[in-house]
């Protein structure tokens, strides 16, 4: 999954979503024209609780992740950094594709 594969918008109501984009993957190769997805994968941000809210997690993570690698072409899930308690201001995330074992807390 790759970072561009999700996109922020708002309806014609101003409510905010996020879109993901399938890209081809092994059993969705595009050769056959039927096996597409009849509507785009959608979830509606709930800014009555924000500690569920979709949007407000995906805001949260693009905040913390590296400036420089948030291109379209970008891995989505990238690393935490090993520093225990990084101070405010400074990036949780590193530029790895592994995957981290340990979590991040905010």
């Amino acid at each position: 999954m790759k970072w561009g594969d999700v996109t922020l918008g708002k309806d014609s109501s101003g409510k905010e979503y996020l879109s993901y984009n399938e890209r081809s993957t092994k059993t969705r190769t595009g050769e056959h024209v039927t096996n597409i997805r009849a509507v785009r994968p959608t979830v509606w941000a709930t800014p009555q609780d924000t500690t569920r809210c979709p949007v407000a997690t995906y805001r949260l993570y693009a905040e913390y992740r590296p400036k420089d690698y948030s291109g379209e072409d970008d891995p989505f899930y990238i690393a935490t950094t090993t520093v225990p308690n990084p101070k405010p201001g400074t990036t949780w995330l590193k530029k790895n594709r592994e995957l981290a074992s340990t979590s991040w807390r905010l």
